[in-house]
Formats: structure tokens, sequence, C-alpha cells
């Protein structure tokens, strides 16, 4: 990939991964894949994580670095 990408920490046996964005301001973010009831099927979400560790699912945050939040390293 050519595109610039952020570090990211590997948590819970590679179903969850954090990273910060660093845009307009340094948000902590968090993408967790669940394995859903059809075989080989996973979720996917990209939620922000809150000061009290909970998980935003609806936030928009605009924080103007899309695509390097969407950029696989």
């Amino acid at each position: 990939m050519d595109k610039p990408f952020y570090d990211f920490v590997i948590l819970e046996d590679a179903f969850r991964y954090e990273f910060t964005s660093i845009g307009e301001k340094e948000i902590l973010k968090v993408i967790v894949y669940q394995q859903t009831d059809l075989p080989d099927f996973f979720s996917l979400t990209l939620a922000d994580v809150l000061p009290d560790g909970s998980l935003d699912v609806f936030v928009e945050s605009k924080n103007g670095d899309m695509e390097k939040n969407l950029a696989i390293g």
C-alpha cells in the first residue's frame, strides 16, 4: 500500500486494533472484528474510544484523516 497509515496495537488475539487518529484533534479509535453465527463471516466495527473505555459507533469525528484511517499498513 502506498498510502500513509497509522501505527496500531493488536489486542485480544487480533480481533481488536487500536490507533490514534491525528487530524484536527487526537482521537483514540478502535477496529473490532467479531465472528458471526455464520461460518467464516465476521462483522467489523470502527468506533471512537470514550474516556470511560466504552465505544461510540455513532460518532462522526470529521477529523480530516479518513483516507489514513482506512489505509492498511
